[in-house]
């Protein structure tokens, strides 16, 4: 099935929880995991090895010529090191009407980062989430290195010659909270055109950050960042 996969939990799941006792959850390929309608589900780290309450690996997120999204929502991850992970994703048509994309999604006790991204270069979308941690030392709510991507005269590539094509392809938005780290959003090393961050409230939880709210944005020179 070229098409993403659908997860889709039923209403009555609503306040459910998974615990993790084995290894780390991994996405190896698209899919559109959504959580019930009317609540979340709860997945809590009760294991000695998961580190992650979800990973996407390793795939292409858009291939050219194919239709479809990857996302998912309405989920609480409780207690782990990192919420959710993305790493080593491409996206081979870098279609930004098909983002990655995180919603009303709830992340809490984290470790060391709610949402890290790295080495991947996509789009991606980030909306109404709240994403909690426990002050650990160099922590982030948000944090993204080594990641996005360059367009030249219409092609993909991941670095190289660029020209100023205005893509609008990253968006961290719509009343997504942040609270309890060292930083609240951090973008180290990466290559996004037009990085939109915008409606949300840092570090004004229960638990406030420890140095600042956005901070540490590191972009590459060359790129043609706005």
């Amino acid at each position: 099935n070229p098409d993403p996969d659908q997860i889709s939990f039923s209403s009555g799941l609503a306040g459910q929880v998974i615990n993790i006792t084995g290894s780390n959850l991994r996405v190896l390929g698209r899919v559109t995991i959504t959580g019930p309608s009317a609540g979340s589900v709860y997945v809590n780290d009760n294991s000695p090895t998961a580190t992650t309450g979800i990973t996407f690996a390793s795939f292409d997120l858009s291939p050219t010529g194919l239709s479809g999204s990857t996302s998912i929502s309405n989920f609480i991850f409780v207690g782990f090191d990192i919420g959710i992970d993305i790493t080593n994703l491409v996206s081979g048509g870098f279609n930004f009407t098909r983002p990655l994309t995180i919603d009303n999604v709830q992340i809490l006790n984290a470790g060391i980062a709610g949402i890290h991204m790295e080495n991947s270069d996509i789009p991606f979308e980030i909306h109404n989430s709240i994403i909690v941690g426990t002050g650990v030392s160099e922590s982030a709510g948000i944090d993204i290195f080594n990641s996005g991507q360059y367009l030249t005269t219409g092609q993909p590539i991941s670095t190289g010659n660029i020209d100023s094509s205005h893509i609008g392809n990253s968006d961290l938005q719509s009343g997504n909270q942040i609270g309890g780290f060292v930083d609240g959003i951090r973008v180290q090393k990466s290559y996004f055109p037009d990085l939109r961050i915008s409606g949300n409230t840092v570090g004004d939880l229960d638990i406030p950050n420890l140095r600042e709210g956005i901070i540490e944005v590191e972009l590459h020179d060359s790129a043609p960042n706005t």
